[in-house]
């Protein structure tokens, strides 16, 4: 069965994040004839797969051998920045967080307990893994415990890495919609 571009659908929401918000994603852009797709998939899995084994050679070089911190560490900034974005949207990020003291009021906090949950880690890898990542400046504890991504880790993705991958992914995804639209 075909099923339309989000293009053709009328994706209801092209430039907001609201449907990725809590590991979501946009179900008008995600679909496409499946079909077509698993006839010949290995062009757009090659494509796909490069992309993504790209990103986690960047991310095992930053974090120094360690895949595990850095999916704590992202898993902290998404659940901060997503939950920003829920309750106050995009508009004023590019002002509450590059500022510092604004970021750290605004940030919804997490937990190492919630991250541990998600991740399927046990609890206390998550803690040394959060120890290492306050350590190096990139995670701030509330006065609680609750965690926040440091506006520090930001700095260094940006903004040579987000800029790459940014372009990267644009071209990625170009090429695996035209190859499963063809």
């Amino acid at each position: 069965m075909h099923k339309p571009s989000a293009e053709k659908t009328g994706c209801p929401q092209p430039s907001e994040v609201k449907p990725f918000l809590f590991d979501g994603h946009c179900p008008y852009c995600a679909s496409f004839d499946e079909e077509k797709f698993l006839a010949n998939p290995h062009p757009s899995l090659f494509v796909l797969y490069g992309l993504i084994t790209r990103h986690l050679k960047t991310f095992y070089r930053l974090f120094d051998g360690d895949l595990v911190l850095a999916l704590v560490m992202c898993e902290i900034w998404h659940y901060n920045i997503g939950r920003y974005f829920d309750r106050t949207g995009t508009e004023s990020a590019p002002n509450d967080l590059t500022d510092p003291e604004k970021r750290q009021k605004l940030l919804p906090p997490c937990n190492a307990y919630s991250i541990s949950q998600v991740l399927g880690v046990p609890s206390e890898t998550v803690r040394r893994k959060v120890r290492k990542l306050v350590d190096k400046g990139w995670v701030l504890r509330s006065k609680d415990g609750e965690l926040i991504a440091a506006r520090e880790v930001e700095k260094v993705f940006s903004p040579a890495i987000t800029v790459e991958a940014m372009g990267e992914f644009l071209s990625a995804a170009r090429h695996v919609i035209a190859m499963v639209e063809k």
